[in-house]
């Protein structure tokens, strides 16, 4: 598998794909965590996410001379225990898999990131890049980048979409913290996220780029000692 791939696609482009009355494409762990949701909008979004992510792993197989499996024995687990969520993780007829995945969706978005690479950790995340709710945001930057908005407001969309993606790959189980990481941009244009899970003995890259009117960012970690522990 390719160090890190991610595909994004119109969620309703994917629902013509599957039959809205059947998700037999579902494991029976993934059932059961979709039928304990309840809002129409959280459920078409879950399933999209899934469905997509599943749709990568088999065209990864494909590539690979894997043989065809039904999508049913691919599962994307992201609960433990009863309720608490963790990060997604991906298991094959009951076998856990060395890959990484996460994902993301903004209003008729769904976004993919994949990776099979061992200790390669893998987050993404997806904004609108007008952001409506500023002033929210504005209390959770730190005084350099609320400087640098003011400066330049399309940054805000950005800042928070890298913490959002570098929440998500190192994310072991620990709350959100936005005020405690700090994004810049070097020299070279260069995006870097200053935090505690990101020592100068990390290698990270931070990708951001623009879909129509959502901004994409995706965080890439070589060598990430917690890769796939959960």
């Amino acid at each position: 598998m390719r160090l890190t791939q991610h595909q994004i696609s119109s969620i309703t482009s994917l629902e013509s794909e599957w039959s809205v009355e059947s998700t037999d494409w579902l494991s029976q762990s993934e059932q059961e965590n979709f039928d304990s949701l309840r809002h129409q909008r959280r459920r078409r979004e879950w399933l999209a996410g899934r469905w997509l992510c599943k749709q990568m792993i088999q065209e990864e197989r494909a590539l690979t001379s894997g043989p065809t499996i039904p999508l049913s024995v691919i599962e994307i687990e992201s609960r433990f225990g009863q309720r608490r969520t963790t990060k997604p993780r991906v298991v094959i007829e009951g076998q856990m898999q060395a890959m990484e995945v996460s994902m993301t969706h903004s209003h008729d978005w769904v976004c993919v990131a994949m990776s099979g690479t061992p200790g390669c950790s893998v987050g993404v995340d997806l904004v609108p890049q007008t952001v409506t709710n500023k002033h929210s945001l504005d209390f959770w930057l730190t005084e350099n980048e609320r400087s640098w908005v003011k400066e330049n407001s399309e940054q805000l969309p950005i800042i928070w979409s890298i913490k959002e993606s570098v929440y998500k790959a190192t994310n072991r189980g620990e709350h959100f913290r936005p005020q405690e990481m700090d994004v810049s941009r070097n020299s070279n244009g260069r995006y870097t996220c200053h935090c505690k899970a990101l020592t100068s003995c990390i290698d990270y890259s931070i990708i951001v780029d623009k879909h129509f009117d959502h901004i994409i960012s995706m965080t890439t970690i070589q060598n990430h000692s917690l890769a796939g522990v959960v």
